[in-house]
């Protein structure tokens, strides 16, 4: 890791290349590979988390004394003797990555990279009230702002801010880029939301709180976001505890050094390591507030003996695991999903199988119900009357030669002119026989359809036997 030739301090762009070597030769980060998007993501994640955590004055600029009194080389050789990438916590974890960029993308619906008021107030289920995420845009720390191009290379204050190691603080410069959080402003936000403990973390909530921006927290400023959360507790139908007992409470757990006001100092006491949070959560995160005063000692004493190290590696944990669940959850949603469809295409194969099955049972009822030889089964009825009349009507006899046998050959249009013809060869020669003519004549006739019904069950329909 070296910085530039011609400055005295690292910058932000001076760690790329090192992410890069990690990211193409660790190998807990193999997955990655193939997904440059998230690989940028992950540089930019593990990059902040270092200013977090080192360039305690934020000022986008990490000086050598900075290094010396932070754990970041340790961190290095860590990083590269663990091929488990999560199990190293700090900056590296691959799981507390996904959490950051899950929370962000959960919250930028318009998926332009930037987290406005109306966004951050839907964070943690609603719980920060209004006045903290004006305060948040209008006086948080954030990364990189007080640097210079060179320090920047993405975050929208990169730019912007004053010079020298220890600006940060806001200024007519930085309008613009205050109307919303980038990723890395978010992540700053988030790791002192979930971990008020760190030293970071109580001097991103005290410029927050300390409206009037002289280092001093007085009881009005408290008062005034305490209000806030009254009404919010009233609301939802909590126990309103009041401004003054909360105070008496706070004060007695932090033991400052002036009663009459607190400052950043009275926070980083050894003994308030655990409990700094609880007032910043008092003054404006009502559902922590609620869970601290009805917190259980057993499930405290648990949280103090548990393996985790910080209140962020805990959360990460817990909701990395929620995360996980979510979307094993969607993938079984989506392949119930992807069987439904396959049974209904089925169904509606099945479906149009017995439409066609219907429709050539529909052909046959349309060409007669037959039997196996072909026969019509309502012809049959009529067997014996035909053979009494085939018995008494020989066709060979009649002029044309038309024999029996040939009839069942003939269509409909020929047959009809062979009965023509012969009813009239033999009009003269029957006229004394009348009756018998019109026997012979209604024989023929039943013969014939007989036979037309026999040609037209070869015909066999779509479907059938």
């Amino acid at each position: 890791l070296l910085k530039q030739p011609n400055k005295e301090y690292i910058a932000r762009d001076d760690f790329f290349p090192y992410i890069k070597e990690l990211l193409s030769d660790h190998p807990g980060l193999e997955f990655l590979s193939n997904h440059a998007e998230f690989q940028d993501k992950y540089a930019v994640t593990v990059i902040t988390r270092i200013f977090y955590s080192v360039n305690l004055c934020h000022s986008g600029r990490i000086t050598s004394r900075q290094i010396r009194k932070s754990n970041l080389l340790s961190v290095f050789q860590q990083v590269d003797e663990e091929e488990d990438i999560n199990k190293v916590t700090k900056y590296f974890s691959y799981e507390h990555f996904y959490v950051l960029y899950c929370r962000f993308w959960e919250l930028d619906h318009d998926r332009d990279y930037r987290i406005t008021r109306e966004d951050l107030l839907k964070y943690g289920e609603h719980s920060l009230s209004h006045m903290i995420v004006d305060r948040i845009f209008d006086a948080a720390p954030r990364p990189f702002e007080g640097g210079t191009t060179d320090a920047g290379g993405g975050g929208a204050g990169a730019t912007t801010g004053a010079d020298g190691e220890g600006g940060g603080g806001g200024g007519a410069k930085q309008s613009t880029s205050r109307d919303y959080l980038t990723y890395e402003d978010f992540i700053f936000f988030m790791l002192s939301e979930e971990d008020k403990a760190n030293e970071f973390s109580v001097r991103y909530w005290f410029a927050c709180v300390d409206v009037d921006g002289d280092d001093k927290l007085n009881n009005m400023e408290m008062r005034s976001f305490y209000a806030v959360q009254l009404h919010r507790m009233q609301c939802m139908g909590h126990e309103v505890v009041p401004f003054e007992d909360m105070l008496c409470q706070m004060m007695d757990m932090i033991k400052p050094a002036n009663t009459e006001h607190l400052v950043v100092e009275d926070f980083l006491q050894t003994h308030c390591s655990q409990v700094s949070g609880a007032l910043f959560d008092a003054l404006f995160n009502v559902n922590k507030y609620v869970m601290f005063e009805q917190r259980d000692p057993f499930l405290e004493r648990q949280k103090r003996e548990d393996e985790f190290d910080t209140d962020w590696d805990r959360f990460a944990c817990i909701d990395y695991n929620r995360l996980a669940m979510e979307e094993e959850q969607r993938e079984e949603e989506a392949l119930e999903v992807d069987w439904v469809t396959m049974d209904e295409e089925e169904e509606d194969g099945d479906n149009i199988e017995e439409d066609d099955d219907d429709d050539d049972d529909g052909d046959n009822d349309n060409y007669g119900n037959y039997d196996n030889d072909g026969i019509n089964d309502d012809d049959n009825n009529n067997d014996d009357d035909n053979q009494s009349l085939r018995q008494s009507t020989s066709l060979t006899s009649l002029s044309g030669a038309v024999v029996e046998d040939d009839i069942s050959v003939l269509d409909d249009e020929h047959l009809l002119i062979a009965l023509l013809a012969i009813h009239g060869d033999h009009d003269d020669d029957n006229e004394n026989n009348d009756n018998d003519d019109e026997d012979a004549k209604n024989a023929n006739t039943h013969n014939a359809h007989a036979n037309v019904g026999a040609g037209a069950s070869d015909r066999q329909p779509r479907g059938g036997k």
